[in-house]
């Protein structure tokens, strides 16, 4: 198999058929189960030892909580199973064997896109940002958030988190040793759009529950609009949707942050996207200046012809930007850690400044002038920076719900993505006779030749 091939099932007791307690449809409804069936890698925890794990770690302080209950679970280890997963289709076979997994959930849940109004929508938003907080405070990082993994419980009509396929438990799997990136390409944080990205930490899996609201935001919200630079996109039908989310996901996410705003009349869902996008614009615009001010001080100290004045004093500073990676403030948690990490290479530059420029050397004045310049403008920022942890980001959304209250905005509309037309293909007949046709029609015109050719022959 090439893929997991997951399937989800109601599920509901036989026994309780014609039962008493059976009365009424809600009744009903509180008694149907979901049923998950995937095909994971045998060298992968299974999903519902996940579900153990935090349930073992609930306590009696543990606050309000959005994830699915795992009724049941397990693996099917037949051979025969097995063997149909991994060697049938050998060209698309995988480098691991796959076993059937399955997990039986107590709650029942329906996609994010059928929201009845503006306020369900931001509650679900709010509830699964507490369950990730939790999950922190638990160790257990999801990795997987996206539109597919969140969703509204149909009883409670609260949101529902589900799917911990490629959770990972931090408290069991050392730094070095955690496994590549996972997750959905529209929905992961921006920090791993660059090859040799960050370890996953609980603020990504924040940032794609951000990108998930917006997500569905574009492409059910009848009362919002999308402007990008100079262009506004209307979403007044599925073209328009379709032509705004392709522009943003999953390649201009970064241009939405830094020209992009959300427009409308869902004032709740609007202040929402438009505060926190501006907080994570922040935080990518400061990681931008820091790594062009740590190379512009590594170009300076390795383009300088060294002597025994200045050799002492480079010398001390080249260790320390040659192990400073980018990537490790997209793996800091706290704002004080992030500005400390910064913090650090501003002392560096610094150290430069203050060693006198010899133009014979190739340390001028000019680049002096120039590192100075561009600590002053991450310095700046340093200083305006707010960070989008789990504190930010619920007091954004609590101040949405009570937006959303006052003024709901409308519910879900249905999408469906606009038809591509058929290219018309042309069939020449004859000399210098030409007639359009469909490439339907043309496979069947080519079929219907070929049978009369055979049969002739």
């Amino acid at each position: 198999m090439a893929s997991r091939g997951t399937r989800c099932y109601l599920a509901f007791d036989w026994a309780l058929v014609g039962s008493d307690r059976l009365n009424r449809p809600a009744d009903i409804m509180k008694h149907v189960r979901s049923l998950k069936t995937s095909w994971v890698s045998t060298v992968r925890t299974e999903e519902y030892r996940f579900y153990q794990k935090v349930m073992d770690r609930r306590t009696s302080e543990t606050g309000p909580f959005f994830l699915a209950t795992a009724l049941a679970g397990g693996c099917f280890e037949d051979s025969a199973q097995n063997f149909i997963a991994t060697r049938v289709l050998p060209a698309f076979r995988p480098k691991y064997d796959r076993r059937i997994n399955w997990l039986l959930m107590k709650e029942v849940g329906r996609d994010l896109g059928t929201f009845t109004d503006g306020n369900e929508l931001t509650q679900v938003i709010h509830d699964i940002a507490i369950t990730l907080k939790t999950l922190s405070q638990f160790k257990i990082l999801h990795r997987d958030i996206s539109v597919n993994n969140v969703l509204i419980d149909v009883v409670e009509r609260r949101g529902l988190l589900i799917d911990l396929d490629l959770a990972l438990d931090l408290a069991e799997t050392p730094t070095e040793s955690r496994p590549a990136i996972t997750g959905t390409d529209y929905f992961i944080s921006i920090a791993f759009d660059n090859d040799g990205g960050p370890h996953h930490t609980f603020l990504h899996d924040l940032e794609s529950l951000y990108w998930t609201a917006l997500y569905i935001a574009i492409r059910h919200k009848p009362d919002v609009q999308v402007e990008i630079s100079d262009r506004i996109f209307r979403l007044a039908d599925a073209r328009s949707r379709s032509s705004c989310l392709q522009r943003i996901f999953p390649k201009g996410r970064l241009e939405f942050l830094e020209r992009g705003t959300l427009l409308g009349q869902d004032i709740a869902l609007k202040n929402y996207i438009n505060s926190l996008g501006g907080v994570y614009r922040s935080v990518y615009s400061l990681v931008a200046h820091v790594d062009r001010y740590m190379r512009r001080l590594l170009n300076t100290v390795l383009n300088t012809v060294l002597d025994s004045d200045l050799e002492m004093e480079l010398s001390a500073v080249l260790p320390q930007l040659q192990t400073y990676r980018n990537e490790d403030l997209h793996e800091l948690t706290t704002k004080d850690a992030l500005q400390e990490h910064v913090e650090e290479l501003l002392k560096c530059g610094k150290r430069l400044e203050s060693i006198p420029p010899d133009d014979d050397l190739g340390f001028t004045t000019e680049e002096l002038g120039e590192i100075s310049a561009r600590r002053t403008e991450v310095e700046s920022m340093l200083s305006q920076i707010r960070f989008p942890d789990f504190e930010t980001c619920i007091q954004v959304l609590n101040k949405a719900l009570v937006d959303s209250k006052r003024k709901p905005g409308a519910g879900a509309i249905p999408y469906s993505p606009p038809r591509r037309t058929q290219p018309k293909e042309q069939l020449r007949h004859g000399v210098g006779k030409t007639t359009s046709m469909s490439h339907q029609e043309l496979v069947r015109s080519t079929s219907r030749k070929r049978t009369i050719a055979e049969s002739i022959g």
